[in-house]
């Protein structure tokens, strides 16, 4: 297989593949549930509404629009941080194309490297680099495992060039989801994950949502420096509430709800933000567009 064919079956991996909460299909979650009857069923039923309520390309799940969003900000010869990159690094093999330079940076070493990126053992709060190191950060589902977001922000605005971009995406705090995970201990997290995502034991993160809301993430931002020119809440099908159509179905309401009216956008499931590095004359202010 040829360098150019690895990456194009990575690239579509890495937009279909299940991340953290799943956007893309049953994945390794569907062969998890078998072993447990009840289970199989409800997330059979929940697959078939799933498919009447969701059609296939008319709701881009958080990770699609992650990738649409960085792709809009990537350039040619673009250095990029992809900050809390996981064990399996796709996301940073993805965003490599000749002429960028990729580093991902995570708690965990990554399994993999490839050439043009280069991965990196550590901690948001002390990053490895010189100033203004990167032109584009990108981090997905990290802002709430930071105990002090303050400070990786900080980090990260310092590791930006003046102008350079700043692209994060997270589960915003006021989402049903986000309420039951901060009030349930990691244990019930690590089997809600194992039983529904098919994710390993022992690599589920503590969580703290000291910035996962629009305004808690404007004001952390603007304190390091780091202009909002664009904040963003969405949905997703009810991806946790996958195991009875019941659930399943009050879910979908939840989310047809906040979706179409702006006035509930602030309890939708996602947050993406993009920031700017320095003063960008005419930038609008840092406040929810009111778009799904």
């Amino acid at each position: 297989m040829t360098n150019a064919s690895w990456r194009h079956d990575m690239r579509e991996v890495c937009r279909n593949r299940s991340y953290g909460c799943p956007d893309g299909g049953a994945g390794a979650g569907g062969l998890v549930v078998g072993r447990r009857g009840w289970l199989t069923r409800g997330r059979a039923r929940c697959e078939e509404l799933k498919n009447l309520y969701y059609p296939k390309g008319l709701y881009p799940g958080p990770r699609q629009r992650y990738l649409d969003s960085i792709e809009r900000c990537l350039g040619p010869k673009s250095r990029v941080l992809d900050a809390g990159c996981g064990g399996d690094w796709d996301i940073s093999q993805y965003l490599y194309a000749p002429g960028r330079t990729v580093v991902g940076i995570d708690l965990a070493p990554p399994l993999q490297r490839t050439p043009g990126t280069d991965g990196v053992r550590g901690t948001l709060e002390h990053l490895p680099f010189a100033d203004a190191s990167f032109d584009l950060v990108v981090s997905m589902s990290v802002l709430e495992h930071l105990r002090d977001p303050l400070s990786s922000l900080s980090e990260l605005a310092r590791v930006l060039r003046p102008g350079g971009r700043l692209l994060v995406q997270a589960p915003n705090l006021l989402d049903y989801v986000s309420v039951i995970s901060r009030l349930t201990p990691i244990r019930v997290h690590e089997w809600v994950l194992y039983n529904l995502v098919g994710r390993a034991m022992g690599t589920v993160f503590p969580t703290f949502y000291r910035a996962n809301t629009a305004g808690a993430l404007t004001r952390l931002l603007l304190r390091t420096g780091l202009i909002p020119v664009r904040i963003q809440l969405f949905n997703q099908y009810p991806a946790y509430l996958m195991f009875s159509p019941l659930a399943f179905r009050f879910g979908t309401f939840y989310e047809r709800i906040t979706s179409r009216f702006a006035r509930l956008a602030p309890f939708r499931g996602w947050l993406l933000a993009e920031a700017v590095r320095g003063e960008v004359p005419g930038s609008p202010p840092p406040t929810p567009d009111g778009r799904r």
